[in-house]
C-alpha cells in the first residue's frame, strides 16, 4: 500500500488551509490521506489538586472525545466526497509525540499541519506543536510556520526548505505519481 499523507488537525480554523493542502497533495500524488487528531487528557492543576471532582473530569473527557469524533467524521466525509481514500484516528496524549508516533507507525510520506501563528509570550507559554514535531518527524513536515505571503513552506529532515509545490512534484516523481503543477 502507498505511504499516506498524514494530516494532523486540531479542527480549528487555523488548520483549514492545511486540510486543503493535504487533500490536494494526497489526490495529486495518488496517496491515501490519514487524518490524525490528538486530544489532551483532562489534567491536574498542580500536584494532587484536581480542578473538578472525578465524575466531572470523566464527563468532560467523554465530551471532548465525542466532539473530536464528530469533527473527525466530518473531515472524513469531506475527503471521501472529494474522491480520496482516507482514514482517521483519534489519539490521546502529548500532541506532538502522538503525531510523530503515528507518522512512524504508518510510514507517512509527509506530515501536513497548520499552525496558529502564535508569537512572543503566547508562543512561549503555549509552545508550538509544529516546532516540536519538526525535529522528531520521520518524514518531511509541511506547515505554514514560515508563511509570510510567499506560500507555504516545507521543512525536510535535512534542513532544506522548499516550496510546497516543489516538494509535491519531487515526491510524485520519486514514486511515479501524478505531475503537480
Amino acid at each position: 500500500m502507498a505511504r499516506p499523507i498524514l494530516y494532523a488537525s486540531d479542527f480549528s480554523s487555523a488548520s483549514r488551509p492545511a486540510s486543503r493542502k493535504a487533500m490536494e497533495l494526497a489526490k495529486g500524488m495518488r496517496r491515501p490521506l490519514l487524518i490524525v487528531h490528538v486530544t489532551s487528557p483532562v489534567t491536574r492543576i498542580t500536584g494532587d489538586t484536581w480542578f473538578a471532582p472525578r465524575r466531572v473530569r470523566d464527563d468532560v473527557q467523554r465530551w471532548i472525545e465525542r466532539v473530536a469524533r464528530d469533527d473527525l467524521d466530518r473531515l472524513l466525509r469531506h475527503a471521501r466526497a472529494a474522491g480520496l481514500h482516507v482514514s482517521g484516528t483519534l489519539r490521546d496524549g502529548v500532541v506532538s509525540e502522538q503525531i510523530v508516533k503515528v507518522a512512524r507507525a504508518q510510514h507517512a510520506e509527509m506530515i501536513v499541519m497548520g499552525t496558529h501563528g502564535h508569537t512572543g509570550l503566547s508562543r512561549m507559554l503555549l509552545g508550538s506543536v509544529a516546532a516540536r514535531v519538526l525535529p522528531a518527524a520521520p518524514c518531511p513536515v509541511m506547515s505554514d510556520v514560515l508563511h509570510h505571503g510567499h506560500g507555504t513552506l516545507t521543512h525536510e529532515r535535512d534542513g532544506n526548505w522548499m516550496g510546497a509545490h516543489a516538494l509535491a512534484r519531487d515526491a510524485a516523481s520519486r514514486v511515479g505519481g501524478a505531475d503537480e503543477s
